[in-house]
Formats: structure tokens, sequence, C-alpha cells
């Protein structure tokens, strides 16, 4: 996946992105776009945890959590990238000849690995997301109220995040015959994910 294409993405302003996701093209879709979503929800939650610090010297959580966001900010900066080469890869094994049997064959396992990885792709986003939303868990109730909005925005955008994740990753597997470690790991973070966002109703 390369690094270039993460750099174009991160550089790229809102009104091309918006032009580029309102598109026929494949990519960016919804994986990639939630995954930015995700990603300014953790902007929300820092300005948060900054702001409640200024006023809160002495609360220690801030600046640790501080550190854990800035880190998983980079992570989904990076997933929403990775989302959309793993479909970008889908869509060329598609387009593979499948007139012989042995196109047949390398079709269908180009397919079946662009799949697995489309997959592994939205589960690390689901886990981030659930990162995410543990550190909010951990400062929702000590940030000032002024500022406890963009808690809440925070927590929809990647709350929604996860969601996408999640359909994607159900989609991608009902094509798979074998994946039952994939699957397991899909019911965990989905579990994982209701335990938290239960935590701020």
């Amino acid at each position: 996946m390369s690094t270039d294409h993460m750099q174009s993405l991160s550089n790229t302003a809102v009104s091309a992105l918006f032009d580029a996701a309102s598109s026929t093209n494949p990519t960016p879709g919804g994986g990639c776009i939630s995954a930015i979503g995700g990603y300014l929800g953790v902007a929300l939650l820092l300005k948060a945890i900054r702001i409640s610090a200024r006023r809160q010297p002495t609360e220690t959580v801030y600046a640790e959590v501080e550190q854990q966001l800035l880190a998983l900010a980079a992570r989904l900066m990076q997933s929403a990238q990775f989302d959309s080469d793993a479909f970008g890869f889908y869509i060329r094994a598609l387009q593979l000849p499948k007139g012989s049997d042995v196109e047949k064959l390398t079709r269908r396992k180009a397919l079946q690995d662009a799949s697995v990885a489309a997959t592994e792709v939205a589960l690390d986003i689901l886990d981030l997301g659930n990162t995410v939303l543990q550190c909010a868990a951990q400062v929702h109730e000590k940030v000032l109220p002024t500022i406890l909005a963009d808690v809440r925005a925070s927590v929809e955008f990647v709350s929604a995040m996860n969601l996408v994740a999640r359909e994607n990753a159900q989609a991608n597997l009902s094509g798979l015959a074998l994946g039952g470690t994939l699957r397991e790991r899909l019911s965990e973070a989905v579990a994982q994910h209701a335990i938290l966002a239960a935590t701020f109703k």
C-alpha cells in the first residue's frame, strides 16, 4: 500500500475529498471516508481534553489520553488510505480475465486475497475506533461542561465509523468460504463497541 497515496490523502483539501467521494469512481468509498470522519472525531476529543486541561492542570489523565489519541489519529489516517487501496485491489481482481481455467483460478485467488485484505483493514479500523472510545470514556465525565458537546460529537463520528467498518467486514466475509478467525475477531469487536457505546448513554 503506497506511502505516496497515504500522503496524498492526508494532504487532500476537504473540497477535493468531497468531489472524490461523490464521484462515480470506486474509491474513496464509505470505509475510507468514515475513517476520516473518525480521525476528525479524535480531533474534537483532543480539543475537549486540551481546553479542560488548562482549567484543571492537576488532572493527570488528560496528558496520558492526549498521547494515546495522537497515535490513534495517525493510525486512522493511515487506515483510511489502506481501506481505499484494499478496495482498489478488489476492483482490479474483478477485472482479471476469466477465459481459461487457469485465468479463472488466478482471478478467484486474487479476489479471495483482496477480500481478506479488505476485511482485515475494516477490522483494524473497528479496533482503532473502540480504542478511541475507551479514551473518551476515561475523560467524558471530567471535561468541562461547556465542551462536552465536542466529546459527544467525537463519540458519534467514531461510532459511525465503526458501524461502516462492521458492515464492510460482514460484506467481505460473506464471500469467503473460510475466515473463521476473522469472523471471531469481528464478533468480539462488535460486542466491545456495544459495551463502550453504552457508556455514553
